[in-house]
């Protein structure tokens, strides 16, 4: 066998143990998803949760949000919420059409929700609105959680017991990873697609990540923008949001790993939507490329984050590695798929082994969904094609996104529609 050939055999069977691993994983979620979860209906002797809701250009959507927070408020006591807008959107020193929409839906005597905004600025993103928001919380930091949530989040009540159950087993952070099928029946054949596959990304990358962080400080793992619950005083120790990146919460999480923090993953899921177009989806991946693309600007950024001296730049280091091939896993998975496909063809046992333990992987995760209620088992079929799709462009919005940013062309993320 020629050196190229054993090079690809060793490729293969280092992606085939990948696969293996996250099969593991997906099945294992799978089979629990029957069990329930930890549960509490209310939070400790002073302990206080506060959802945050970050808001843009959102006027057609923040009336039901408003209306959701409202349902929460209502079932559990010791919750406030905050709704921060900025005023970047402002048109010509005028009102801040969100923000004035958002004060019509509050209901007349609630002072749970506050609405505020966060000043304009150039440079404005989400850290700097999220970050605006914590500044006005003024109870005790040690006992107060945020809980972040985007304007399509939905946390189930077993959901926010899950969450209130950890609050109270003094769990710093704790993350609700979101599946994005919320929406699902309302999509064509290509966003079932898109859907299942991101989803499934919650599932066999974010949780199984956290998970083996929570072991080993030296895997790397992330919190989310939607679902993150970070006790206040916590969040403050490590300086709030970064804001020098627009990818807000992958940057958090890199300077909470790097700290060797731990953090608590739940067993339930929020629910958001998916994007409802092909190209509107496209989008939202290019967006979310950049977010495993800056993993050396987080490492660059992290001694300003460090609360634990320059002992942990080497461990930050490790993590950045990882990162950044991550980052190469997304720039070729799809090209590899058809490679091994070729392969498979011609007759390599090896090749065909890897796409079965691969695609394992994502049936699991189908099934999850389906134990979930978010379809009918009579369409996993369906699932399993559309999810193929999915998976030969998944390359594609990350690539342009990196060519971009070599030929030096503005680089920044689409706001996804709703």
């Amino acid at each position: 066998m020629s050196l190229v050939g054993e090079l690809i055999n060793i490729l293969l069977l280092v992606l085939t143990a990948r696969a293996g691993i996250k099969a593991i994983f997906a099945i294992g979620q799978a089979l629990r998803a029957g069990i329930d979860p930890p549960q509490a209906d209310a939070l400790g002797s002073g302990k206080r949760i506060v959802i945050i809701l970050k808001v843009y250009r959102e006027e057609a959507n923040i009336g039901e949000a408003i209306r959701y927070i409202h349902s929460v408020l209502h079932v559990f006591e010791n919750f406030a919420a905050i709704v921060v807008g900025t005023a970047n959107e402002r048109v010509d020193g005028g009102d801040n059409p969100t923000l004035a929409a958002a004060r019509r839906e509050v209901l007349p005597g609630s002072h749970r929700i506050q609405i505020v905004e966060a000043p304009a600025d150039q440079r404005a993103n989400a850290a700097q609105q999220l970050n605006y928001a914590v500044a006005s919380i003024d109870s005790d930091p040690t006992k107060t959680w945020i809980l972040t949530m985007d304007i399509d989040t939905r946390f189930s009540v077993k959901g926010v017991r899950e969450i209130i159950s950890y609050v109270n087993l003094n769990e710093k952070i704790i993350q609700q990873s979101g599946l994005f099928l919320a929406n699902y029946s309302e999509l064509s054949f290509w966003q079932k697609g898109h859907a299942i596959f991101q989803s499934r990304w919650t599932i066999c990358h974010e949780v199984l990540r956290i998970h083996a962080h929570r072991h080993c400080r030296l895997v790397l793992a992330h919190v989310v923008g939607h679902g993150l619950c970070i006790n206040v005083g916590t969040l403050r120790l490590h300086h709030g949001f970064p804001t020098e990146t627009f990818i807000e919460d992958i940057h958090l999480g890199f300077n909470l790993a790097g700290d060797g923090e731990v953090i608590k993953s739940c067993h339930t899921f929020d629910d958001s939507d998916n994007p409802k177009t092909l190209l509107t989806g496209l989008k939202q991946e290019y967006s979310w490329s950049y977010g495993a693309m800056l993993y050396p600007m987080y490492w660059y950024y992290y001694p300003h984050y460090a609360t634990k001296g320059g002992g942990r730049r080497v461990v930050s280091l490790v993590l950045m590695l990882q990162g950044m091939m991550l980052h190469v896993n997304w720039l070729c998975m799809s090209w590899i798929v058809v490679g091994v496909g070729v392969l498979a063809a011609s007759g390599s046992m090896l090749a065909l082994c890897f796409l079965g333990i691969y695609l394992v992987d994502y049936l699991a995760c189908i099934i999850l969904f389906v134990r979930l209620g978010k379809f009918h088992y009579s369409q996993i079929p369906q699932a399993m094609l559309a999810t193929c799709t999915a998976i030969l462009r998944r390359s594609l919005p990350a690539d342009y996104a990196l060519l971009r940013l070599l030929l030096g062309m503005r680089i920044g993320r689409f706001k996804t529609s709703h």
